[in-house]
């Protein structure tokens, strides 16, 4: 029985991906949507504990996904820890290493795994377990989220990994995702994280967490 429902639950994940994979195909066709990704990233911006938070990890836009540059580019104006993900090859794990706020983007990232833009490995790298000083705000992407703030991945659990390293003094989890990647429900299992908010460009949601 366990295995069953195990399978039904990867069953509807990987329906849920496909159909949003679709909507977010539709939506990029029209171009990039920049307004709307501007839109939310605004949101996020004006969130108290994006700006009372001492370290920022964002993430850097690959394919038909949502584009965090207008936080980014907030981070590094407040002078804030700015931190984005490097995969490491072969696994299911990434670290995030931090950006020099006075150099510009390009001079700090490659094309690294699955062809997507990563730090250099020259950066330093963020210390997950040893955050109990600070504030960290993380922006999670994701295929979808609920207005609940359960979250889809892309499937290879990089995130659900890694977050519960971070020992914080305070850590705010926030999804951004455009309004089409709003779905009803999610199936969950108990390692899947959760969002403490949604950001879209017509909404800001704040999780029932």
């Amino acid at each position: 029985m366990e295995n069953d429902f195990c399978l039904n639950v990867i069953e509807e994940k990987n329906a849920l991906r496909k159909k949003n994979r679709l909507a977010l195909k539709n939506l990029f066709s029209f171009g990039a949507p920049t307004e709307n990704s501007l839109a939310a990233n605004e949101r996020i911006i004006n969130l108290k504990s994006f700006s009372e938070s001492h370290i920022v990890l964002a993430f850097l836009q690959a394919g038909n996904e949502i584009s965090c540059s207008k936080i980014i580019e907030e981070a590094r104006k407040q002078n804030k820890i700015l931190a984005v993900p490097r995969i490491r090859p072969g696994t299911s794990l990434m670290d995030f290493f931090v950006l020099k706020n006075d150099v510009p983007l390009h001079a700090q990232t490659e094309i690294g795994s699955y062809n997507i833009l990563e730090p250099l490995t020259t950066l330093k790298k963020i210390e997950p377990e040893n955050l109990s000083e600070k504030n960290v705000f993380a922006v999670i992407p994701g295929l979808g989220f609920t207005k609940n703030g359960e979250r889809l991945g892309k499937g290879k659990g990089f995130y659900d990994r890694y977050i519960p390293t971070i020992i914080a003094k305070k850590l705010t989890l926030c999804g951004l995702c455009f309004d089409c990647q709003i779905v009803q429900s999610i199936p969950t299992d108990s390692h899947d994280i959760k969002v403490d908010f949604v950001a879209t460009e017509s909404a800001l949601l704040r999780t029932s967490i």
